[in-house]
């Protein structure tokens, strides 16, 4: 199996990426919000005569960006220096 380095929207990939990143361009808070969404349905029915067991699930995003671009994670990101906890998980749902 072929293991394909993966890039990003500007073409950058993981190593490349954290080379140039300067975390002194940017007002750090290092606080983050994450969002745990769950939901409850029915699973598929194994036999007519009963009611489908309950199934729990929770939202996932895949990370559009390095680090971990492609893989699964919940959905979130930083606290702005300005901006409530409220407000920070309200923007980043959208």
């Amino acid at each position: 199996m072929e293991n394909k380095v993966k890039k990003n929207k500007q073409g950058l990939t993981e190593q490349e990426f954290l080379s140039a990143y300067d975390a002194s361009k940017y007002e750090r808070s290092s606080v983050t919000v994450d969002m745990l969404i769950f939901t409850v349905s029915d699973g598929e029915k194994e036999n007519y005569r009963k009611l489908p067991e309950k199934v729990l699930k929770i939202l996932m995003v895949k990370r559009g960006d390095h680090p971990y671009i492609g893989q699964w994670a919940l959905p979130g990101g930083f606290v702005g220096i300005n901006e409530s906890i409220d407000e920070a998980a309200m923007y980043k749902s959208h």
